[in-house]
Parts: C-alpha cells; structure tokens; sequence
C-alpha cells in the first residue's frame, strides 16, 4: 500500500497552515512540508525557536529531521498565516 502523503485537489504551489506545534503538529507540518509550502505556527515564541534550531523538547523529531530540507517553515507569527489556503488545527483540547 502506497503510504505516502496525498491530498487530492492541491497543487503543489498549495499553502498548508499548521496550528499548535505539539507532539502532533510539528510532525505534520513537516510531512506536509516534504510537498507543500507549509506554515507551522506556535504561540510559544520560545518553542518555535527551538525548533528552527533544530530542537524539539518533544521528541517527536529528531534534529536531523529538523534540519533536512523540506518546504515547512516555522513562526510565532499570526501574520505569517495569511495566504494559506488550508489551516489544520492541533491545539491542546484540556
């Protein structure tokens, strides 16, 4: 079975928000990033940080993930998210 990442009625050039950077949105963000331009956002400015650093407190990647070329970028910044075409939210739900 064909397990890679396809979402039917995008183009390439398709912008892809990710909000909540957790243990469930980082990860994402960078699947999504290996063929769409993808935004992860945060709030937690110190936490996106880390993770263009290469550090994920998480564990949910490793920093050589992290670090691999892919087209996810990360910010803490909600002006950042305009153009995307599709928001996913992975906020905590307590």
């Amino acid at each position: 079975m064909d397990r890679s990442l396809q979402l039917k009625h995008l183009s390439p050039q398709s912008r892809i928000a990710v909000l909540g950077l957790g243990y469930v949105g980082l990860p994402l963000a960078h699947a999504l990033g290996q063929k769409y331009p993808t935004v992860g956002f945060d709030i937690n400015r110190e936490r996106v940080v880390a993770i263009c650093q290469g550090k994920d407190a998480n564990l949910a990647l490793t920093q050589e993930q992290l670090q691999a070329p892919t087209q996810a970028r990360y910010t803490p910044e909600p002006s950042d998210l305009a153009g995307c075409e599709i928001y996913i939210v992975t906020a905590p739900t307590r």
